[in-house]
Formats: C-alpha cells, structure tokens, sequence
C-alpha cells in the first residue's frame, strides 16, 4: 500500500485518515477515518468506537508440556467475544489496540477468522488450585474458576479509549466455542 503525507493526512487508495502529530519527534496516531473516495477535516471526522455485542467465556484446556505420549493439560479461561466493527490492525493483520482482563488477569487478544474478522479471544490460565490471579484496585486479588462460577471481565477497545465491564459465567467447552460458533463468527 502507497501512502502520501500531506499536512496531517495520509490518503492510500482513495481514503483519507486524519493524523494527529503529539509534537517534533512523537509518533502520529490515527484519529479518525473517512469512507473510500470522501474527504474529511479535523472539525467533522466522526470518532468511531467499537463497541462489545456479545461474549461468552469457557474453560479450554491446552498442552503446554509432556508431548504426545505423557501431555500435561492446563485449564484456561477462554474469554470469544465480538465487536460491531473491526478493531485497528496492525501490518500483519493482528489487533494492535485493545485487550481483555478476565478475573483481573490481562492479556492481549487474537483474532478469530483472520484479518476479515470481527471476532476476538483472549485467556487467562487457571492455576491447580482452580483460581485466577489478578490485580484489582487493592492489590492482589485471587478469584474461583470452576464451571458456573461469575467472572469479571474487562474489555479495552481503543489504546485510550473505551472500557467495558462485564461478569461472565464460566462453563465447559462445547462445540463449535473456539471457532465463536455462538456469536455468529
């Protein structure tokens, strides 16, 4: 893709984005962007937010050590939600702003359905004792994890922007969960 700068816009194939410069040697930031083939000032850009339409959360259990014969099974909880547009992407196709907390537990997220997707998933690894450790306002917080237990969640949305607090029920994997089969992915 060819980008040209021009007075704090960067137009690639008919669209333009508004920059915005944080000053001499800071690195610009995407503010805002217009359709394909429109134009758009600082004054009338629309800030586009995404926003959390569904969510579910599950435990999944992954292979982290043995190998074949003798595997080592650890639980996570799976956290597959969806947003109403995509989240900004960074050069090899991966979500580069937001997150999720689960239980206090952050992490990034990956994208279900490659690029072209609306759909996301993170987790946080549940320890033997069948709880989560995670930080809240008061320090060191441990939370239960098993089936049927309420778990707060936390999305992150933007770099700065939009925060949404949830509590999810925990349940066993069913088919079709880490393909985000429920939410229509």
């Amino acid at each position: 893709m060819n980008l040209t700068r021009t007075t704090g816009l960067l137009s690639a194939a008919g669209a333009t984005v508004i920059v915005a410069a944080a000053g001499v040697g800071a690195a610009a930031e995407p503010v805002a962007a217009a359709g394909v083939g429109a134009t758009a000032t600082a004054e009338t850009a629309p800030t586009v937010t995404p926003k959390v339409t569904g969510a579910y959360l599950f435990i999944q259990r992954i292979q982290t050590a043995g190998g074949i014969k003798h595997p080592i099974l650890t639980p996570f909880a799976t956290l597959v939600y969806r947003t109403d547009i995509q989240l900004p992407r960074s050069s090899d196709g991966s979500p580069n702003t937001g997150g999720a907390t689960i239980a206090g537990q952050g992490g990034s997220i990956g994208s279900i359905h490659g690029k072209a997707s609306r759909c996301y998933v993170a987790t946080a690894r549940i320890k033997p004792d069948n709880t989560i450790t995670g930080t809240n306002s008061s320090g060191i917080e441990q939370t239960r994890a098993i089936v049927g237990s309420r778990l707060p969640v936390t999305f992150t949305t933007l770099r700065h922007g939009t925060v949404t607090h949830r509590t999810l029920t925990l349940r066993g994997r069913q088919p079709g969960d880490l393909t985000g089969k429920p939410l229509g992915c």
